[in-house]
């Protein structure tokens, strides 16, 4: 693990470090020009009556291990986003440049670090950058009580020493959020990095077909509030987005079209049956839509909590080979056991005539 040259970068800054009158803001460390993001507003979801009605579930289990994680609670939350964007050397994309950012409305606290030394300490100023002895070039600051900026130190050190940046987005990502009310949640991903969502969209759609020229170059997931204040609905919506309407987007559309068939049919999705019913799509330009109302939080709550123990673990590398070393022992059991005989039926008292 090489954290020299970044660190001694750091230092170099802290040295030339000027006043500054205020702390920089959330906005000002994220990153220009982002093209992938993703984005929770859990002040919107309290606002909005949606925290409400799904901690009323037993979603709030799922929640409680969270707060673990994160060592404070989602009720400190208010926002938490993480911003992409492409590397450029000598013109060439040679890696991905992220920064998270976590906005809260009370003290965050730092990071625990229970006697393992994980974290050397830096000052930069006011500040103290945090750079992570287990992973390389990662660093974070606690700015404020209420926030706190996860990302390389090269990219947290020019903020802290008064060299802010603007923290827009792309213009692509800011079409997917532009003039969206009670937008809580969004997940917007450039198919075109390296570090994308590529794989996992090509896998969920392996009949695509895509022209190799005409492939989708965006994915947007977004969920919305809706409805009556005091009953609040969920709005689901997916995008696909092309370069331009031709072959590539209506192959999206028909692959699409075939996974959501595929998904209706697995008695693991039962739980989400209905909703399949009712999704709606349609053609804007060259994106392909796709909306589904999810129906009142409190049901959506309960949906989210019942399917919590796959959401967990789906991902492992257990879970992923579960089902190849399920089929394999069936095959065996299939091939080498003969099914036993029935037994035979019990036999009748004799009768002793008393």
């Amino acid at each position: 693990m090489n954290l020299a040259a970044p660190l001694l970068l750091a230092a170099a800054a802290a040295a030339a470090l000027p006043a500054q009158a205020k702390p920089p803001t959330a906005r000002q460390f994220l990153l220009d020009d982002y093209t992938t993001v993703v984005h929770l507003d859990m002040k919107a979801v309290r606002d909005t009556g949606v925290w409400d009605e799904m901690g009323a579930s037993t979603l709030r289990v799922v929640c409680n291990f969270l707060d673990d994680q994160f060592g404070f609670s989602l009720d400190q939350l208010d926002r938490i986003t993480s911003v992409q964007a492409p590397r450029v050397e000598n013109g060439q994309v040679v890696a991905t440049n992220e920064v998270v950012v976590v906005e809260g409305n009370d003290d965050l606290g730092e990071i625990a670090d229970p006697g393992h030394n994980r974290y050397a300490e830096l000052a930069i100023g006011a500040y103290t950058l945090r750079t992570d002895q287990w992973m390389e070039n990662e660093a974070y600051v606690q700015v404020t009580p209420k926030l706190r900026v996860h990302g390389s130190p090269g990219l947290l050190t020019p903020v802290l020493t008064g060299k802010p940046r603007t923290g827009l987005p792309s213009p692509d990502v800011m079409a997917f959020t532009a003039g969206k009310k009670q937008l809580l949640f969004y997940a917007i991903s450039d198919l075109r990095q390296p570090a994308s969502m590529r794989k996992l969209v090509e896998e969920a759609l392996p009949d695509a077909g895509w022209p190799q020229d005409d492939k989708p170059t965006f994915v947007c997931l977004s969920i919305l509030a809706s409805g009556d204040p005091d009953d609040p609905h969920l709005t689901a919506e997916l995008v696909l987005r092309h370069g331009a309407a031709g072959p590539g987007l209506a192959a999206s559309e028909k692959a699409v079209t075939a996974a959501l068939e595929r998904l209706a049919k697995l008695p693991q999705a039962r739980a989400v049956w209905p909703l399949l019913k009712k999704v709606a799509h349609e053609s804007d330009g060259s994106d392909a839509l796709y909306r589904v109302d999810l129906g009142r939080a409190r049901h959506v709550g309960g949906m989210l909590a019942t399917m919590s123990p796959f959401l967990l673990f789906a991902s492992s590398q257990e879970m992923q080979a579960a089902p190849a070393m399920q089929v394999q022992v069936l095959e065996e059991v299939t091939e080498e056991v003969e099914e036993p005989p029935p037994p035979p039926p019990p036999e009748k008292k004799k009768d002793s005539g008393n």
